[in-house]
C-alpha cells in the first residue's frame, strides 16, 4: 500500500477462519483493547478469499494511535488505504467483504508469514517488508544493525570515491576478451 513505514511493540489476534466459535473476534475486538503505539498483528492463516481489514478498521486504528497492522490475510478498500498513509502489511487485496463470525484469541503467539510473533516483540515494517525482533534479542539485534549500517556507509563512501562494488567485496572480475 504506497510508501509506508512503521514500528512498535506487537499486540495481536489470531483469527480462526475455518473453525466457528461462539461469539466473534473480528479485528474490531482486539482493536478496542490495543494501546496507542502498538502494532496489531493478525494471524489469518493466509486466508485471502475475503478481506480481514479495510477502510473502517483503518480509521478506527488511526483514531486509537495504532502504529500499524500486519495481517496474514487480505485487505479491501485498497485505494482508500493507500491514501490514508497508514502502515498496513497484508498478504493480498480482495474485493469480497469480511465475515465477522469467526472466532479467535487475543494476546497469544501468532504466526504471520511463517514467523512467530510474541507479545512485546518489536515489529518493524517499510516498503521492503516486515521484520520481527524478539524482545529478548533486541539489544543484540540493534548492535548488529548498527554494525551493518556502518559497513554499508563505508561501502557507499568507497563507491563514491570510484571503487566498484566487486572491488569492495573482494570479487575478482575476469578480464573481458573480444571473440
Amino acid at each position: 500500500m504506497s510508501s509506508r513505514s512503521g514500528w512498535g511493540c506487537a499486540s495481536w489476534a489470531r483469527r480462526e477462519p475455518f473453525r466457528r466459535w461462539s461469539g466473534t473476534t473480528a479485528p474490531c475486538t482486539p482493536l478496542a483493547l490495543i494501546r496507542s503505539g502498538e502494532v496489531l498483528v493478525i494471524e489469518a492463516r493466509g486466508h485471502v478469499d475475503t478481506a480481514v481489514w479495510g477502510q473502517i478498521m483503518t480509521i478506527d486504528a488511526q483514531m486509537r494511535g495504532v502504529a500499524g497492522v500486519v495481517l496474514d490475510g487480505s485487505v479491501r478498500d485498497a485505494a482508500q488505504l493507500r491514501a490514508m498513509n497508514f502502515p498496513i502489511f497484508a498478504r493480498g487485496v480482495v474485493a469480497r467483504g469480511p465475515h465477522k463470525g469467526f472466532g479467535g484469541t487475543i494476546d497469544g503467539p501468532v504466526s504471520v508469514g511463517g514467523v512467530t510473533v510474541h507479545p512485546g516483540d518489536l515489529v518493524i515494517g517499510d516498503d521492503d517488508g516486515v521484520a520481527v525482533v524478539p524482545l529478548a534479542s533486541l539489544d543484540a539485534v540493534l548492535s548488529e544493525v548498527r554494525r551493518a549500517e556502518a559497513r554499508e556507509a563505508e561501502m557507499l563512501e568507497a563507491i563514491r570515491a570510484g571503487k566498484t562494488s566487486a572491488e569492495i567485496v573482494g570479487v575478482t572480475v575476469p578480464p573481458v576478451t573480444a571473440d
